[in-house]
């Protein structure tokens, strides 16, 4: 996983912005109630759990939903939790937080 969390927001919105893709997106909801707003299927290997929020105090249960996808499914890619704070940080270990004005 890429280290600095810059170079990792611009690698998703490169994979997510590629001109002519339009990858498969769905929701997802656990039968625990875990959800997430976005699953990116980018490839086969590769896919992006995605939430949205409107909070100003972004914390590690933001990405509750996304923690419980990557584990039940294994999937693969790191999860983006898209805020409306203008910072880029990682809410956990694997989740990373980008900016909605990066998008």
């Amino acid at each position: 996983m890429l280290q600095n969390p810059r170079r990792h927001r611009e690698f998703c919105i490169a994979l997510l912005s590629r001109e002519g893709v339009r990858p498969p997106v769905h929701h997802w909801r656990s039968g625990e109630r875990d959800e997430v707003d976005f699953v990116i299927e980018l490839t086969a290997d590769m896919t992006i759990p995605v939430e949205c929020k409107l909070t100003a105090q972004p914390s590690a249960a933001d990405a509750q939903g996304i923690q419980r996808l990557l584990q039940i499914h294994e999937a693969k890619g790191p999860g983006v939790v898209i805020l409306a704070q203008e910072d880029c940080f990682w809410l956990t270990p694997n989740v990373l937080h980008i900016p909605l004005s990066a998008l």
